[in-house]
């Protein structure tokens, strides 16, 4: 600041202020045990094989035991200096003043996107020279086109795919998850992480090229497990622009048909009506997913929400804050709040649409029913759902979880697949004799192959640019018994032949899949001719259907906590229940075995799912 004074740099001094009355607040994590991580994660990159570096990752995480452990908090200050601060502050006013893609932005826009040192949580490091050598010409390449060469938009996705192509990999299933954000060099040197690291990877690389992006993300999905975590570009028009830097190119659609309960942003001033910087004056504990005071909430920038006001009950903890959370397979997870007034209302605004929601309050061991769950309907309409015990309903459930997309495509994928049947080994005298029509059911299905004749092999085929993804094949036979062929066959001479039992051990979550997708196809050698009556397939698939065999427990929602209804061991593949209470919300456990589970309602005697 006195060296901004002395130079009579008025607007730079502002920054300074800005930066340093924030970063009082802030801090990152450190240890010994965290410097060694850090030191043998970056080593990670120098291996170019991805299964490898996954096997170094997972030995070295082995190794370490919890990285988190006598983790210290740390202020940035001790990680920073004067002169470092300068240069950041320098090398970020440049870029706003003297660059070609931040010249739109106010100087409460430059504090936050641009100018901040840090993205996260993470240590603080000097990065913008290094990541600036590494990416900026990606975006200087555009000067020699006059209409994108001022472009923020077009910049941000030159540098975009620049980062697609240094081949930094997304592995969030692969990796083992920790709540440290990682600091720049060690991301950069691994060359791969989950969605999170991606972004923040990106955010730091775009404003090393004077590219104005930030950091968002949702707390929680409100129609399945996990949070996310993406970009935001600040658009010379105003408009921000969602992205992921490496993944998902700014303009792309990314996730459109994902749900949104509410979206935040990173941000570096403190925030006092946080979450976090209410719970703290008030001596409340907070939500994991809301403990950070360096957030906003910019809901209304992806979506045209709904209000929710609400009457809550007294309760021996008089909390002053309560929530609204969303469900995530398994428990409820908070994702906005709204203080308490005097007459025990809270009002949370902006708020996600086709969405069932739950108002809790938060203790030590995580969220507190404090109502009946509610759905805030596709027109902005609040529903309350409680149960009436006085008018009670009949419905049929064939799942406990919602067909998702993935599962839809799996089966989509064997629209058009045939079978074939021959007696000499698969050559040109194979003969189709059934076609699959339209879309299969996720679950079983059967073709009828009476009229086939006798033959020595059947298979089925896939359409082109299909894989074959098939769970369970089954020949029946005469009498409608299972006939057990002498050899399985597929297309593909690389494929594992002891994987190729996968379709046929009745476990519906091993599966075959070719890695051809011309004429992939899956099939078998009885040995001799033999007829058959059906083929009966199922696509693969999640295994969240009504299994037989498995024991159910129906349960609804009163006041925010489950009641059981009936506990039922299945007979067949589909259960029904009657005298249910009506109006409320439903969820179906399987006591036997999975752990995909979807909270519902019913609507025409059918689930609608939340």
């Amino acid at each position: 600041m006195a060296h901004y004074a002395k130079a009579g740099d008025p607007l730079r001094l502002r920054a300074a202020r800005f930066l340093i009355g924030n970063m009082r607040l802030h801090h990152y994590y450190d240890s010994p045990l965290l410097t060694r991580y850090y030191a043998r994660a970056s080593e990670i990159g120098r291996e170019r094989d991805r299964r490898k570096r996954l096997a170094i990752f997972r030995e070295l995480y082995a190794e370490l035991g919890d990285i988190g452990a006598g983790k210290q908090p740390t202020a940035d200050s001790a990680a920073l200096t004067a002169d470092a601060l300068i240069a950041n502050i320098d090398s970020a006013y440049a870029d706003w003043q003297h660059g070609r893609y931040a010249r739109h932005l106010s100087f409460d826009e430059f504090c936050e996107w641009l100018l901040p040192y840090r993205v996260a949580d993470e240590r603080p490091e000097a990065w913008r020279g290094r990541l600036s050598s590494l990416y900026r010409h990606y975006a200087s390449a555009l000067d020699s086109c006059d209409e994108r060469a001022h472009s923020a938009y077009w910049a941000a996705r030159a540098v975009a795919e620049g980062l697609d192509r240094s081949g930094y990999r997304m592995d969030d299933k692969a990796l083992p998850h920790t709540d440290i954000d990682l600091p720049v060099s060690t991301m950069v040197a691994m060359g791969m992480g989950e969605c999170s690291n991606y972004a923040r990877l990106a955010t730091f690389v775009m404003r090393a090229c004077g590219i104005p992006v930030a950091l968002d993300f949702t707390p929680q999905w409100p129609n399945k497990a996990h949070r996310h975590t993406w970009n935001a570009l600040l658009a010379e028009n105003g408009r921000t622009i969602p992205f992921l830097g490496g993944d998902v190119l700014p303009g792309q659609t990314q996730r459109s048909a994902d749900k949104l309960g509410k979206v935040y942003r990173r941000t570096f001033a403190f925030h006092p009506e946080s979450a976090a910087a209410l719970c703290a004056a008030a001596g409340e504990p907070v939500p994991p997913t809301l403990a950070s005071p360096f957030v906003a909430d910019v809901s209304d920038e992806y979506f045209h929400g709904g209000t929710v006001s609400l009457t809550l009950p007294e309760t021996v903890l008089r909390r002053r804050v309560a929530y609204l959370a969303v469900f995530d397979n398994a428990e409820w997870v908070p994702v906005c709040h709204s203080t308490i007034d005097s007459l025990r209302r809270a009002t949370f605004r902006s708020l996600g649409r086709e969405i069932a929601y739950l108002p809790v309050y938060w203790g030590r061991a995580g969220s507190i029913p404090c109502g009946n769950p509610l759905v805030v309907a596709a027109d902005g309409s609040v529903k309350v759902l409680k149960p009436d015990s006085l008018h009670t309903t009949t419905f049929t459930l064939e799942r406990k979880y919602p067909v998702a997309g993935r599962i839809y495509d799996f089966a989509s994928s064997l629209s058009g697949a045939y079978v074939e049947a021959c007696d000499t080994a698969w050559n040109k005298d194979a003969v189709r004799v059934a076609t699959i029509e339209g879309v299969p059911s996720a679950w079983w299905n059967s073709i009828d192959l009476s009229r086939a004749g006798k033959h020595r092999f059947w298979r089925l085929v896939a359409p082109q640019n299909s894989h074959c993804d098939v769970a369970e094949l089954a020949f029946v036979g005469k009498g409608g018994r299972t006939a057990a062929p002498a050899d399985t066959l597929c297309d593909d001479l690389r494929y594992d032949r002891k994987k190729l039992h996968d379709a046929f051990d009745g476990s519906p979550l091993s599966y075959f899949r070719s890695t051809h997708y011309r004429k992939a196809w899956i099939g078998a050698d009885f040995g001799q001719p033999v007829e058959i009556e059906a083929l009966r397939f199922m696509p693969r698939n999640d295994d969240n259907h009504i299994t037989p065999g498995h024991t159910y427990q129906l349960c609804y929602y009163a006041d925010g906590r489950e009641r059981i209804f009936s506990t039922v061991k299945a007979q067949a593949d589909r259960l029904t229940f009657s005298g249910v209470p009506s109006g409320a919300l439903y969820i179906l456990h399987d006591l036997t075995a999975g752990t995909e589970e979807r909270v519902f309602t019913i609507e025409d005697g059918k689930p609608r799912w939340y």
